[in-house]
C-alpha cells in the first residue's frame, strides 16, 4: 500500500476561512494521523487541508485565485501506486511555479516551470545525485520526491512525517457538498485521471 492523497496549504488565512472556500466544515474530532477523507491541521503560519484517496478537494481556478489573494498557497499531490507527484505554488491570484514527476514517462522525468523557489535547486541536485548513485537506480525513484520535498520545505508539512509537538494535530473535516477538482486548465496528465481535471 502506498500514499494516495492531495493537500493544500494556505499561508496567513484563518482555518475557518480556508475551509469555507473549500466547502468543508470542522468536525471537532482530531486524529494523530490524517486517516479521514478530509482533515486539516494548523501549522502556525500555514493551514493545511489533506484529502485522502481520490476524493480530491473542492478546487477551481477561482478557488486558487481567492485563496492566494495577497498570500501564498502550495498544492501537492502524491500517488505512490503509479509513482507520480506534483507540487505547485500560487501567489496573488496566479500560479507561480509547478513541478511534476510522472514515472511512466521515465524515472528521470521531471517537468518544472515558472518562478521556482530558491530551495528548488538544492533539492533537485541532492535527489538527482541519490538517483544517480543508487545501486538499483533503474528501480528506485528519488525523482518522485522532488515535488514533495519542495512543497514540504516551503510549508513545513510532509504527508509522511509527524507534526512535531502535537499528539492529534489533524481535525476531521466534513464536506458541505459534492467534491470536485478543476482549475480550468486544458492540459491533461495523470492528475486528470486521479483528481478529475485539476492540472
Amino acid at each position: 500500500m502506498g500514499y494516495s492523497l492531495a493537500w493544500i496549504a494556505v499561508r496567513g488565512m484563518p482555518s475557518d476561512a480556508v475551509n469555507k472556500v473549500l466547502k468543508l466544515s470542522a468536525g471537532g474530532v482530531f486524529e494523530e494521523v490524517p486517516d479521514a477523507d478530509y482533515t486539516g491541521a494548523d501549522l502556525g503560519d500555514w493551514y493545511v487541508v489533506i484529502a485522502n484517496g481520490t476524493n480530491g478537494i473542492t478546487l477551481t481556478r477561482a478557488n486558487f485565485e481567492l485563496l492566494s489573494k495577497d498570500r501564498e498557497v502550495v498544492f501537492c499531490c502524491v500517488e505512490e501506486h503509479v509513482m507520480c507527484s506534483m507540487a505547485t505554488g500560487w501567489r496573488d491570484g496566479h500560479r507561480i511555479w509547478s513541478v511534476t514527476h510522472e514515472s511512466d514517462k521515465g524515472i528521470e522525468h521531471l517537468n518544472a516551470g515558472g518562478e521556482l523557489p530558491a530551495v528548488y535547486d538544492s533539492i533537485n541536485e541532492r535527489l538527482r545525485n541519490l538517483q544517480e548513485t543508487a545501486k538499483d537506480r533503474d528501480i528506485v525513484d528519488y525523482i518522485f520526491d522532488i515535488p514533495v520535498e519542495l512543497a514540504g520545505a516551503i510549508t513545513g508539512f510532509w504527508h509522511d512525517r509527524d507534526i512535531v509537538g502535537k499528539e492529534q494535530p489533524f481535525e476531521v473535516l466534513n464536506p458541505d457538498s459534492d467534491i470536485s477538482l478543476d482549475d480550468g486548465s486544458e492540459k491533461k496528465t495523470w492528475l486528470s485521471r486521479l483528481f478529475s481535471r485539476f492540472f
